[in-house]
């Protein structure tokens, strides 16, 4: 494999108990490797040692096969799993292997976001064999094989699980609390309840889409989070990238938001009287009153509130990312 730092290994015989020693990236991915192997799903004719541990990479962008622990005997194969997407020009490759060095390479992100540990299973299973395959007819130099994957878009959800939008929520604690301290207003002030009473769904709707769409945007500017191909050949790949922020700053933002209703909904509901509410609509009021009026301050909470604050920390903005947590590879 380019780039990867180890040595060539000499044709040998193998015995029947394969060793492997998957290196896993730390976080979700590493999560999933571990239940993976707390499972039956995979060869019981192999021994599996985890490592979790930052895989690096070179100048050139090829991942750095890590060092074997001081005391421990070298594994008849290293598995590399890794949350980066791989790529061989445009082509998305959810595997590769390398027999002559004992490298393998699987990228968790095509796994896709549902199903991802069975599918995960299926491919250390699948390159496993493929390998035991290389071992049983090769005499000399072994050639290299990659699997592609065609779905970019079961790709680009992949990367938006490995980016785990839900941990963003407490980095946007701060926007949270700006937020909340604007829309508290709709719950003091009567005109936003007559507002809100008057508008249709369509456009409270509207305005709800706008706050998002301006809280996203601030965010994918504030942060530097718009990666810039270096040559048309990277194009795609740097659609890709974006892609998955992008559907991760929407996840984050909508959660948020969420929130917001919620507490603002909460707020009103333990606050404003009914019968006060429907002195000065001049109309009944229900549940669908107050969620209304919840609405439209979430919308103002968003815009006048949150827009203008940004993550808690840089680390979060890391996490957040592939370009940002790639860059830290390098």
């Amino acid at each position: 494999m380019e780039g990867h730092q180890i040595s060539e290994s000499t044709p040998s015989d193998k015995t029947s108990q394969l060793s492997v020693r998957i290196v896993a990236d730390p976080g979700l991915v590493s999560a999933q490797v571990s239940k993976v192997l707390d499972s039956a799903d995979l060869p019981e004719d192999c021994s599996f040692n985890l490592d979790t541990e930052l895989l690096l990479m070179d100048p050139n962008r090829s991942l750095i096969a890590p060092d074997v622990p001081s005391g421990r005997s070298p594994a008849d194969l290293q598995l590399l799993v890794t949350e980066l997407p791989r790529f061989s020009g445009a082509t998305v490759l959810r595997s590769e292997l390398y027999p002559n060095q004992d490298v393998a390479v699987i990228s968790y992100p095509t796994l896709g976001m549902l199903g991802a540990r069975d599918g995960l299973a299926q491919e250390i299973a699948r390159v496993i064999g493929e390998y035991r395959d290389y071992l049983a007819s090769s005499q000399g130099e072994r050639e290299q094989s990659t699997r592609e994957e065609k779905n970019k878009f079961k790709t680009m959800l992949g990367m938006i699980s490995t980016n785990q939008p839900r941990h963003s929520l407490g980095a946007l604690s701060g926007a949270l609390a700006a937020g909340i301290g604007v829309g508290a207003f709709g719950i003091f002030y009567s005109s936003i309840w007559e507002m809100a009473d008057y508008l249709t769904i369509t456009r409270l709707a509207v305005v709800n889409i706008v706050a998002v769409l301006a809280m996203i945007l601030w965010l994918l500017l504030d942060n530097s989070l718009w990666d810039k191909p270096s040559a048309k050949s990277f194009k795609r790949v740097i659609a890709l990238y974006n892609g998955s922020t992008l559907l991760t700053l929407a996840f984050a933002v909508l959660g948020m938001y969420a929130i917001l209703f919620l507490i603002i909904f909460a707020g009103a509901g333990a606050i404003i009287a009914p019968d006060f509410m429907t002195k000065v609509l001049g109309e009944p009021v229900t549940v669908g009153t107050y969620a209304r009026i919840s609405w439209l301050a979430a919308s103002m909470g968003v815009t006048a509130g949150a827009l203008g604050s940004s993550f808690n920390s840089d680390s979060a903005v890391r996490r957040l990312t592939h370009g940002a947590r790639e860059r830290q590879r390098l």
